[in-house]
């Protein structure tokens, strides 16, 4: 868990610093870092803009794959 929570700080403070630069309309950003349902899997998929993967090696992207079979662009190292 130490792992996600420096990861979670980082996220934070990176937006935190892209604020000002976006205004007051900026698009809200979601950080997951705990395990959700398949239901709600879809459910962000059907939902979202794009899906953006901060993954080192998740060896088959099927997070990805998901996203992109739902019509959300992908962005990821």
């Amino acid at each position: 868990m130490k792992r996600y929570r420096r990861a979670r700080n980082t996220f934070n403070k990176l937006l935190k610093n892209l604020r000002p630069q976006l205004g007051t309309e900026h698009p809200e950003i979601d950080l997951i870092d705990q395990k959700i349902s398949p239901q709600a899997i879809q459910s962000l998929h059907q939902n979202s803009d794009c899906y953006i993967s901060l993954c080192r090696a998740e060896g088959w992207g099927i997070p990805a794959y998901e996203a992109a079979w739902y019509g959300n662009p992908v962005v990821m190292t």
